[in-house]
């Protein structure tokens, strides 16, 4: 019953009907996960504060003309005002955060994202030389120098004789390179 009650909204008005006081409401929330945990929490703090203040203390009483029923109701419309306030505070204040205008955003994020830049137009460079290599093998040897492949490992890789023969083919393409581009 709770929580339809908070899924419908209901609860709001019963809420400030008993207490008097008005609870803050943001668009779409809670969602169906937080419905739960705000009943739950509420039906539990209900039933410590009905055995502890209530129950152990001889408050109610069957003649009293409330229903036990009715009684713990009312006290889990009391305990919902206290923890809807607090999960609606721990919401706006995460709103807040993921909202953080870019002037308040520490100095190191921006470090972060001009690293982020420079790689990406670094790689789209390196694809740009890449597609201006005369051969394929000229790219395949690139490739593998620019992940830490020894001259030796591409020779053998692109069946060339021997190390200098890569170190000759890379500088003559990237004097090719040089060229063209200037």
């Amino acid at each position: 019953m709770l929580r339809a009650w908070i899924r419908h909204g209901t609860i709001y008005g019963k809420a400030k009907a008993l207490t008097g006081y008005g609870l803050g409401r943001i668009e779409g929330w809670p969602d169906d996960q937080t419905i739960d945990d705000i009943a739950a929490d509420t039906v539990v703090a209900a039933l410590i504060y009905f055995r502890d203040k209530v129950l152990m203390t001889h408050r109610w009483q069957a003649s009293g003309g409330a229903s036990l029923g009715t009684f713990f109701i009312g006290q889990c419309l009391y305990q919902f005002a206290n923890i809807y306030r607090s999960a609606l505070r721990a919401e706006l204040e995460r709103i807040d955060q993921a909202t953080t205008p870019m002037a308040e955003l520490p100095e190191d994020w921006f470090d972060i994202i001009k690293g982020i830049e420079e790689t990406i137009v670094a790689n789209d460079t390196v694809a740009e030389a890449m597609a201006l290599l005369s051969t394929d093998r000229a790219r395949r040897a690139l490739f593998m120098q620019e992940h830490g492949f020894s001259q030796r490992e591409i020779a053998d890789e692109l069946s060339l004789p021997d190390a200098k023969s890569v170190e000759n083919l890379i500088g003559y393409q990237l004097r090719q390179l040089r060229k063209r581009t200037s």
